[in-house]
């Protein structure tokens, strides 16, 4: 008895282990009665598409509405004319760039608030970018910094690095840290921060609830 209990268990493993990573489709005893499992054609659609979307995310998956994987945090090197495709490229939505570096104290201060309103705004039209002024050779650094940040938006770096020519070919008034907000026509319509002042944060932000038309 023993020894046909072994065999018994045996064969049951063997036939059990093609499906064992399967988690959708009929009971393998359903097989043999394809009338009843194909009698109600609606029921059955349905009931097919509902495990699959709880399986992990894939390309099919997500052309169908599903869930999207975070977007991973990238950068990469421009200078002033790839910059301006890049702002053509979002004509249609509100688009604040923030100029920054990572020697620069008040930038990183500053830098969490920029990341806030690319959480709060992005699915009212809010478009942010990053113009980091460090040297390009630094682009590992940068990169270290805007994930631990959580900046999953575009990032760039100027292609020429921390000195004064950053400023000028960008057409910066004066140094960084620097906010520019444009409208949905593409037109720039605020610099922060005002001459001879800080960045105020909230003035940014009613600056953008104001171009994406939200209530204060």
């Amino acid at each position: 008895m023993n020894a046909s209990a072994l065999k018994i268990a045996a064969a049951m493993i063997l036939l059990a282990a093609p499906g064992c990573t399967r988690v959708e489709g009929p009971p393998a005893d359903d097989a043999d009665q394809p009338a009843q499992d194909t009698s109600p054609p609606a029921d059955a659609g349905a009931d097919a598409a509902t495990p699959s979307d709880e399986l992990p995310l894939s390309a099919e998956q997500a052309e169908t509405g599903a869930p999207a994987e975070p977007r991973p945090v990238t950068v990469r090197v421009i200078d002033e004319q790839e910059f301006d495709e890049v702002l053509a490229g979002y004509g249609g939505d509100v688009v604040l760039v923030d100029f920054w570096a990572m020697w620069c104290i008040p930038c990183v201060e500053l830098f969490p608030h920029t990341v806030a309103l690319h959480e709060r705004f992005a699915e009212e039209g809010l478009r942010v970018v990053s113009v980091s002024f460090d040297q390009p050779e630094s682009e590992s650094a940068v990169l270290d910094f805007l994930k631990d940040q959580g900046a999953t938006f575009d990032n760039f770096i100027s292609r020429y690095g921390m000195g004064i020519q950053s400023s000028e070919k960008f057409g910066l008034p004066g140094p960084v840290p620097q906010l520019r907000l444009y409208d949905r026509e593409g037109e720039l319509v605020h610099t922060f921060p005002e001459p001879q002042s800080p960045v105020d944060p909230e003035a940014v932000d009613r600056a953008v609830e104001e171009l994406l038309g939200i209530e204060p």
